[in-house]
């Protein structure tokens, strides 16, 4: 499952991308 996750979100942001949009800004988070 994680990894299906992974892919649909790798997927996304390369349409972005192709789009000439930019991707999400990484954001890491702890606690």
């Amino acid at each position: 499952m994680e990894t299906e996750i992974r892919d649909a979100i790798c997927f996304h942001i390369e349409g972005l991308r192709a789009d000439g949009l930019d991707g999400p800004k990484g954001v890491s988070l702890a606690e």
